[in-house]
């Protein structure tokens, strides 16, 4: 036959043609072609460059808010992988997680990813702001016999407290093993952690599993959202989910909002929180931190992370949470620009109009050939050149204002 000639040949093509007829579910069937060859080259490849990547440490944890749709407040945000990949640039998850699952590479990074995420919650918690992370669980990870005891260490070796930490589960991943699954969820449920149904309406939507599952939160697909309010199909699903939710005490979150009219929607029927570009997109470590209040400064439409410091004035003036706004701060260097000066010592050394006056009052021995000459002189002179000096820290202060 063509499709080998030997019989390891046609083995090895028959494995292809099954792992592909495997990848479509139940009930297909594939004939072997030489470009099925092609393609698991290109994803043995891909799953040795993800494996190094781990190791290089190139993967990176961007966060979107979820926010609530009655006050507008960031309530939480949701961890979400990148892989800067040379040569590749950001790499979204759709181009590495299915290769990931496939080879059971999902595992190890879903360990990283929880450490990394629980991590940055800790630091957050630490600079004053409390803020419930999210990160999304795979079936194959779920499955693990340790997977309660994973959750566990990570809480413990982080000291995050358990509610600030939410795994979100899909519907296919609980209906595996209904028994097992409902265990190890009542198990996270004991250690504090919030659980989410994610892409609920995707899947099986059975009201006998939620009924049984122990779920805090449900996460309205994208799918339902994108066309709201103008699908009175998609109106109408959405309602029923809310209605749903909401009597069997579930906080009811909708993803995908991107425009006014789908938030003013989900606000009359009573939704709980959103997800969406119209509040932000998912942004780096940083930029989150900016969002939630903590840092001072704003984002560079530049550069995918980091924050850009304002030169000449104070950055987010406004803001609430901006330090020392009633001290000078030292200027011409965008690394220090929230460091107090020391009092008026700093304000003369970096005064612009020292050394104009210093000129125009001539030399140390100029002044004290004229001071024997005019005793009541450098009273005058000092009164002067001291309200200079606070003048020019008090516009300083002004500026952080």
């Amino acid at each position: 036959p063509q499709d080998g000639q030997t019989l390891d040949e046609l083995v090895r093509s028959a494995d292809t043609a099954m792992y592909q007829a495997k990848e479509r579910g139940k009930g297909h069937h594939r004939f072997y072609q030489a470009d099925m060859n092609a393609d698991l080259l290109e994803r043995v490849q891909l799953d040795h460059a993800i494996r190094q990547g781990l190791t290089r440490q190139e993967f990176v944890l961007h966060y979107q808010p979820r926010v609530d749709v009655q006050t507008g407040a960031i309530v939480g945000c949701e961890a979400l992988m990148r892989w800067q990949r040379p040569g590749h640039g950001l790499v979204m998850p759709g181009g590495f997680i299915d290769v990931a699952e496939e080879t059971g590479c999902i595992v190890q990074m879903g360990r990283w990813l929880a450490d990394t995420a629980v991590a940055q919650a800790v630091r957050w918690l630490q600079a004053g702001r409390a803020c419930q992370v999210a990160i999304n669980v795979s079936a194959l990870e779920f499955a693990q016999p340790d997977f309660v005891q994973q959750v566990a260490n990570v809480l413990q070796r982080s000291g995050l407290p358990a509610h600030l930490l939410e795994l979100e589960l899909t519907e296919s991943i609980l209906i595996r093993d209904v028994n097992e699954a409902q265990a190890k969820l009542k198990a996270l449920q004991a250690l504090g952690v919030h659980l989410a149904l994610d892409d609920f309406g995707t899947g099986y939507s059975s009201l006998t599993y939620l009924k049984r599952f122990v779920v805090h939160r449900i996460k309205i697909d994208q799918s339902f959202v994108r066309s709201l309010p103008d699908n009175t199909t998609d109106q109408a699903i959405v309602d029923a989910i809310v209605r749903m939710g909401h009597a069997l005490s579930m906080d009811v979150v909708a993803e995908g909002v991107e425009h006014a009219p789908q938030l003013e929607w989900l606000k009359t029927i009573g939704c709980d929180q959103f997800q969406g570009f119209l509040f932000s997109r998912a942004v780096p470590a940083d930029d989150m931190a900016r969002l939630l209040g903590l840092v001072t400064g704003t984002p560079d439409p530049h550069r995918s992370g980091g924050i850009r410091r304002r030169r000449g004035r104070a950055a987010d003036l406004d803001h609430p949470r901006l330090l020392h706004r009633d001290l000078p701060v030292r200027r011409g260097c965008a690394d220090r620009r929230d460091e107090p000066l020391p009092a008026a010592r700093g304000a003369r050394r970096r005064d612009p109009g020292r050394k104009l006056r210093r000129q125009r009052d001539g030399t140390a021995h100029q002044r004290a050939d004229q001071a024997r000459r005019a005793p009541a002189e450098p009273a005058r002179e000092g009164l002067r050149r001291g309200a200079d000096d606070r003048g020019a820290v008090g516009y300083r202060t002004e500026e952080c204002r």
